[in-house]
């Protein structure tokens, strides 16, 4: 096989033609002309010598295309052509051409026969839809031509179209258009939306991304297009696309359904994606003060959706929705002391822009930050707090934070390193507070709700709910329950009262193996110590495990000091829009009122009592 590429000039117009030439059994010669014009193609025999081998008598010429044995001028069947490959082949061949007419020369089954014994047949062509036609048909009422009008037709080639082949020894068949075929449409659109992430916080920026494919033969018609936003509320299900009459608001519902984008008169190319088609732009998006767990879904939709073979399908066609997920980096700040950590301590942040300026909210810590693994994310000296920070470096939110190096290495000399932070390792101890309430064989069990309780110390074993309390002036609860697990299920609050004595303050102490807090307590006035023999414990800030956004959303306030071996933080509250962007869904906060109440005890414990007196004459 060889290609070869000419260049002719047809009607002015400058066209590049490529030839195929098939040699042996099956040789084929066509080049596509513009429509309206002549279209060339051939298919010759060997030569022929006139032997009759190969299955039967030849021409002399080599043209022995068809055999019939009749000279009646019966419409011979075109089937079994010698040397030009079977019928399909040919046919095929001038469809592929967008030709309508096959001219073939039918020879007589006679040895050595030439042009004077055959004829020329014109194969006329109906249009069944693509491929553009369908099946060559000869035509008893005129379907014959004579030689001269054929050899006419095929002179009026170009000469380069021509090359190879000799009217009258070896052109066997043509073929060519007597019109411009019909024009064939045939598209079908199935529009796809992307997002570039699956899930966001309140006040994020995202990007959303169309694209069209397109299963037909030929690019579309002009098309409209929309991009649709609708805004789902936690729970609700994802819809499905689909083909409809319907718009996509009506389609999908028109509550919290609005118009992103759209356009008109669009061209579609052929493919998956679409070749050469228009860009769609970008959409970027900007999430919505919306509550957690509620999804923001987009949708592409092309109307009309398809045109097969001339059948319009006026419908509209919409994409899957391609939702995303408004979630929260919840925050936890310490206030009022430091934060000290056994291991790492790493959490989110996130940046937004509150009045032209980036920001950063993220977790911190009132005063030190010590810990004996990395730091990273969280920040101290209160970094954080108030409308979040602009510009923020490591060293920049890391002031108050401990970190292990040496004394020549600078926090920026680190930030190219990422600049670690922590490697701290402290040998202070946590105080043994269960040791100053120790509990004997009389220290009676804790009540179900801690309002009205006597002060004093109890205890407790297995699983012990309490249903929260007001503690009253000078009112004071210690549950040493070391190998009990505490669920507190209502909030502890500290009176509002006014106090004139240290002894006036009220508090409660919890010590236990495990405390875990409901998702519905807010406030938490207590001291929570989790430890047990082995000093190990855990204290759970939501009894939820798995889905919290929508069960663990309310901030949680635990006014005391806070001691434990592990502390799961599951809240999910805060994280607002805006300025609310840095509202925590925990707050640890060490007041003052648990000093003084320490304070007061230890003062009390450690006092001289005067017994009795006996006064002595005095001795000059």
């Amino acid at each position: 096989m060889r290609n070869l590429r000419l260049s002719f000039i047809l009607r002015q117009r400058k066209l590049t033609i490529s030839l195929i030439v098939l040699t042996a059994t099956l040789a084929f010669f066509f080049a596509v002309i513009p429509r309206s014009l002549v279209y060339a193609s051939g298919a010759i025999g060997s030569g022929g010598s006139g032997s009759g081998g190969g299955g039967g008598a030849q021409s002399s010429n080599g043209w022995g295309w068809y055999n019939y044995s009749s000279s009646s001028g019966s419409t011979p069947k075109p089937a079994g052509f010698k040397f030009g490959g079977p019928w399909s082949a040919v046919s095929k061949t001038c469809r592929d051409a967008d030709a309508d007419r096959v001219i073939a020369f039918i020879v007589l089954n006679k040895l050595n026969a030439d042009a004077s014994h055959g004829v020329v047949y014109d194969y006329h062509t109906v249009y069944t839809g693509p491929p553009r036609f369908g099946n060559y048909k000869g035509d008893n009422g005129g379907g014959w031509l004579t030689t001269s009008s054929a050899k006419s037709k095929y002179n009026s080639l170009d000469a380069t179209l021509r090359s190879h082949y000799t009217w009258g020894t070896n052109v066997g068949w043509f073929c060519y258009s007597t019109a411009p075929p019909p024009s064939v449409t045939n598209y079908i659109l199935g529009p796809i939306v992307s997002l570039n992430t699956a899930s966001v916080e309140v006040g994020s920026p995202f990007t959303v991304t169309s694209t069209m494919n397109n299963t037909g033969t030929t690019k579309s018609d002009n098309i409209s297009w929309q991009l649709t936003k609708k805004i789902l509320a936690p729970g609700v299900a994802v819809p499905s696309g689909g083909n409809s009459s319907r718009d996509p608001c009506d389609f999908f519902g028109a509550t919290d359904c609005s118009v992103s984008d759209s356009g008109s008169s669009t061209v579609f190319g052929i493919g998956s994606p679409a070749v050469g088609t228009p860009t769609i732009p970008v959409h970027n998006e900007n999430t919505q003060d919306l509550s957690a767990g509620s999804r923001i879904c987009f949708i592409l939709s092309v109307q009309p959706r398809a045109n097969v073979n001339g059948a319009v399908d006026s419908n509209w066609a919409h994409s899957t929705p391609k939702c995303l997920l408004i979630g929260a980096r919840p925050k936890v700040q310490i206030w009022g002391g430091d934060l000290m950590v056994g291991g790492s301590v790493t959490t989110s942040g996130s940046v937004k822009n509150i009045g032209g300026i980036d920001r950063t909210f993220g977790s911190w810590a009132e005063y030190g930050i010590l810990a004996a693994g990395i730091i990273k994310g969280i920040a101290s000296g209160s970094a954080f707090a108030g409308p979040g920070l602009a510009n923020p470096t490591v060293c920049k939110y890391s002031t108050l934070s401990f970190t292990n190096a040496g004394s020549s290495t600078s926090c920026e000399a680190n930030q190219s390193a990422g600049a670690v932070i922590g490697g701290y390792v402290s040998t202070r101890s946590l105080p043994d507070v269960a040791a100053s309430f120790p509990i004997i064989s009389t220290t009676p069990n804790v009540a179900a709700n801690l309002s009205g309780l006597p002060s004093g110390t109890y205890t407790a074993s297995g699983n012990v709910s309490i249903s929260g309390g007001n503690i009253e002036k000078s009112q004071y609860i210690v549950i040493n329950a070391p190998s009990a697990t505490i669920t507190i299920t209502g909030n502890i609050n500290y009176t509002n009262g006014t106090l004139q004595k240290l002894s006036d303050i009220p508090q409660v102490v919890i010590i236990a193996n495990k405390i875990v807090i409901n998702s519905d307590v807010i406030n938490v006035d207590a001291w929570l110590i989790a430890k047990n023999s082995s000093n190990t414990g855990e204290i759970y800030t939501c009894e939820i495990l798995g889905d919290t956004i929508n069960k663990c959303n309310k901030p949680l306030v635990v006014n005391g000091p806070v001691m434990t071996n592990k502390l799961y933080l599951r809240r999910t509250g805060g994280s607002g829009a805006g300025a609310a962007s840095g509202d925590p869904a925990e707050v640890f906060n060490l007041r003052p009122d648990a000093y003084l109440w320490a304070f007061s005890r230890a003062a009390t414990n450690g006092r001289i009592r005067t017994v009795y007196t006996t006064e002595l004459p005095p001795r000059l």
